[in-house]
């Protein structure tokens, strides 16, 4: 599932957003709010880049139903596109 954020404001031109450093910090912010979250288990999480956004591929558990992945990631800067490649499984 391909989600994009459509907020021209957070348009990328040519690339990872001015607002970050180094090109993987995008990656690394997304890794760390999905395995920081209290209702995510993260089993295994690649996360890469693509011209827009990111691409996620591995297997989470959440505990919390309904949780919007969506909502956690829309407001990391220069991500505009979510490419959804997860297995994800209910716990409990």
């Amino acid at each position: 599932m391909t989600t994009a954020f459509n907020d021209p404001a957070q348009g990328v031109e040519g690339g990872a957003s001015p607002h970050w450093a180094n090109p993987h910090e995008v990656e690394f912010e997304v890794h760390r709010r999905l395995q920081q979250h209290p209702h995510i288990t993260v089993h295994s999480l690649v996360v890469r880049r693509l011209p827009a956004g990111v691409c996620l591929e591995g297997r989470i558990e959440v505990g919390q139903a309904g949780l919007n992945l969506r909502e956690l990631l829309r407001d990391i800067p220069g991500l505009v596109e979510c490419v959804d490649h997860l297995v994800v499984s209910q716990s409990g």
